[in-house]
């Protein structure tokens, strides 16, 4: 398990391979996403939880066409998962606005902390007054094969992660 990040991952992703190293090597989602790939050509048996896949191989249709409009927009597909929490955050924000009627933050925070798996494009989501973060939700695991990355199953947490042990 490599717990690294941009540029860390990838040095040591190549040096492990270049020592003939095949094992598998897992990472965190900071090495989602296709920009460093070319830096580490045919890496094979390399695994990656994510939100969604930018690969357009997503288990879900809406989050392919999520892909697909951001790339409509753009002209290149989302470069990591990272994409999808910023449109969760501002679809559920919106929600709230139109709920209440109103910008005003406190209106807006209180009827957020009423959300209980609310439904969004990756998945429900929820809110409370002790926590606005999510502590479940389900990832796609990406496995990169002779280059090419796939979603190759799904995994979600099962149960949420106790606030004293999030918020340490």
């Amino acid at each position: 398990m490599l717990c690294s990040m941009m540029p860390g991952f990838v040095s040591a992703v190549k040096q492990i391979r270049a020592a003939g190293i095949g094992s598998m090597l897992l990472n965190g989602s900071g090495a989602d996403g296709s920009y460093w790939m070319s830096a580490v050509p045919d890496l094979s048996n390399f695994y990656v939880p994510a939100r969604g896949s930018v690969f357009d191989d997503d288990p879900s249709a809406e989050v392919n066409a999520f892909v697909k409009k951001y790339e409509e927009a753009t002209s290149a597909p989302p470069a990591t998962q990272y994409a999808f929490p910023g449109y969760v955050m501002i679809d559920v924000w919106a929600k709230a606005v139109e709920r209440t009627g109103t910008t005003e933050t406190g209106a807006v925070v209180t009827e957020l902390e009423k959300m209980n798996e609310e439904p969004t494009l990756f998945g429900p989501r929820t809110f409370t007054a002790e926590l606005h973060h999510q502590n479940k939700a389900e990832y796609r695991i990406i496995g990169t094969e002779n280059g090419k990355p796939t979603v190759i199953g799904t995994w979600t947490i099962p149960e949420p992660v106790p606030l004293d042990a999030l918020l340490k």
